[in-house]
């Protein structure tokens, strides 16, 4: 719950500080827009990667760096250099897996919500260099297949920050190509799912809670679209 607070309450500030830089939008280039991207996320995953790799005689192990990720963000630049990125990342599904006797499997994914502040800075004429710093809430689900002791929808939610610089090319007017890299840090230190009684199970890594860690960097390219630019968007005031 207290994560759940500090989102919602980021979010009321980047929100309040949008709307008070209103009276500002005759003098902010690009002020309003869409991102659209895909990329790769790796995350380090020790929990379950030690566990499937402990399966040795007789098993094949196949493990994954990372993630497939698709995202969608809100920016609005409150002056012509800084502005905020309000996003959400899927992270796709990805497999762990101990094929053998006994085939053990996890399936992971997550979602993203996060707010960033980010700073652009001009380069090249027309090119912009951005510079983005923020929280992120975190929501990860792995699923175990095994015949014994499997488990499915095991969740869990973390509190954490990402980093992010990105490249903007124009493509038009209105359009631009992002490509950037960031690191984000999302530790998930407790996941539980429900059986078929619908009781709260932890999962277990030896005597402790199994951590889900979605930490790691990630790549992007992506597509940012105007809307209503107040003036031309390779102007930049001083």
């Amino acid at each position: 719950m207290r994560n759940f607070a500090v989102i919602a309450v980021t979010v009321c500030v980047a929100v309040l500080m949008i709307q008070t830089s209103a009276v500002m939008a005759d003098r902010i280039p690009n002020q309003r827009g869409l991102e659209f991207r895909g990329g790769f996320s790796h995350f380090f995953m020790d929990d379950p990667r030690n566990i499937v790799d402990s399966y040795h005689d007789g098993y094949s192990v196949t493990t994954s760096p990372g993630s497939p990720m698709l995202g969608l963000s809100l920016l609005y630049k409150t002056y012509p250099h800084f502005g905020w990125n309000i996003g959400y990342n899927y992270v796709m599904n990805s497999s762990l897996k101990a094929e053998g006797p006994e085939t053990v499997e996890f399936k992971l994914r997550g979602h993203e919500l996060f707010v960033m502040g980010c700073y652009y800075m001009p380069v090249l004429s027309d090119w912009t260099l951005q510079f983005g710093l923020g929280v992120n809430a975190f929501f990860g689900t792995v699923d175990r297949d095994q015949v014994s002791g499997g488990y499915r929808d095991a969740t869990g939610r973390s509190l954490g920050f990402l980093a992010n610089i990105a490249l903007e090319v124009p493509l038009k007017e209105h359009l631009g190509l992002k490509l950037g890299a960031g690191y984000r840090r999302a530790m998930i230190d407790q996941v539980a799912y429900r059986d078929d009684l619908d009781r709260e199970h932890t999962v277990l890594y030896g005597t402790r809670p199994m951590e889900l860690d979605f930490s790691g960097f990630y790549g992007h390219l992506g597509l940012a679209v105007y809307f209503q630019p107040a003036t031309h968007w390779k102007s930049y005031e001083d």
